[in-house]
């Protein structure tokens, strides 16, 4: 297994935000021993390291960039580090910036085109995600979480066959990873397996039986699928209920939940009274389609999830 490029503090930190439990492997080397100065660039990375553990972003920052200047023949890896700086603090322009750097300097550093992908994923750019991780993949094909954030960026440009073959690469060098296990059942659900999707949303609570959003999208299954064999208000309302519990009842959607439970058992009088408490939390661009299920629930009328 080669080495990452980064430290393991900062390996973690850089698939923090792509899906729990996933490594990123990838091809880079350490730096090469410099000779010995007042201060090398390896001992300048190595406290740059330590600022990157305490979240001391300025002195991080400052003691790779002297490192440089310290040592240029190694300055991609001090770049790198840099970049992911960077991308932690929400200077997404100058993560760009220097992840650009390494790809002139190294193009076969497959970390600088993660870390570049992980900006356009901020930014909405899900083409530009796709085009950076078919690199990475090209470069280091055993990286798992290229091709969980390519998937999530195939589900945002509604291609979910495309997003499902991703999450399956991923799920088996990962098959116990309940995240990726509801990504899929996601991908499944807007495909229209709906079987497929309630044995992966079943296995992802199974795994992490207290994640509130793996029990808001059980619950909603159960409630609105449009597959009659798979809808069980009893199912759906226990799993808003726990999710609302998870929460202390502080998330909107779990009451919004809820009242699609009631609505599938046919109680539309408490739907309503739910879906009205829905709408007073819930922010204005939610408003439009939870005053519809409000007019379906007063119509006797459960709300049913729409494929795109």
């Amino acid at each position: 297994m080669r080495a990452c490029l980064l430290s393991a503090v900062v390996c973690s930190m850089l698939i923090a935000n792509i899906a729990e439990a996933q490594v990123v492997q990838t091809s880079a080397s350490e730096p090469i021993a410099a000779p010995a100065t007042t201060v090398t660039g390896t001992e300048l990375l190595r406290r740059a390291q330590a600022h990157a553990a305490q979240k001391q972003w300025a002195e991080a920052k400052a003691a790779a960039t002297q490192a440089v200047t310290v040592d240029p023949a190694n300055s991609h890896v001090y770049y790198l580090f840099r970049s992911q700086i960077h991308r932690l603090e929400g200077d997404y322009d100058d993560a760009v910036r220097d992840a650009e750097m390494v790809m002139t300097l190294r193009p076969q550093v497959a970390e600088a085109y993660l870390l570049r992908a992980m900006v356009w994923a901020k930014r909405g750019a899900h083409q530009s995600v796709i085009v950076d991780l078919n690199r990475v993949i090209e470069l280091e094909p055993e990286t798992t979480a290229a091709y969980v954030m390519r998937g999530n960026a195939y589900r945002a440009l509604r291609d979910d066959a495309r997003a499902l073959a991703d999450y399956n690469e991923a799920l088996r060098r990962n098959p116990q990873d309940a995240v990726l296990t509801w990504h899929r059942g996601n991908a499944f659900w807007q495909l229209g397996k709906h079987a497929e999707a309630q044995a992966d949303f079943e296995a992802a609570i199974t795994i992490a039986p207290q994640k509130p959003q793996f029990l808001l999208t059980a619950s909603s299954f159960y409630a609105t699928c449009t597959d009659d064999a798979c809808r069980n208000a009893q199912k759906a309302f226990d799993y808003a209920k726990r999710a609302g519990e998870a929460t202390g009842w502080t998330d909107w959607t779990a009451v919004a939940a809820l009242a699609d439970a009631y609505a599938e058992a046919g109680d539309f009088n408490n739907a309503g009274q739910m879906i009205a408490k829905a709408l007073e939390a819930a922010p204005a661009e939610e408003q439009p389609l939870l005053k519809e299920r409000a007019a379906l629930f007063q119509a006797g009328k459960p709300h049913r999830a729409t494929v795109r």
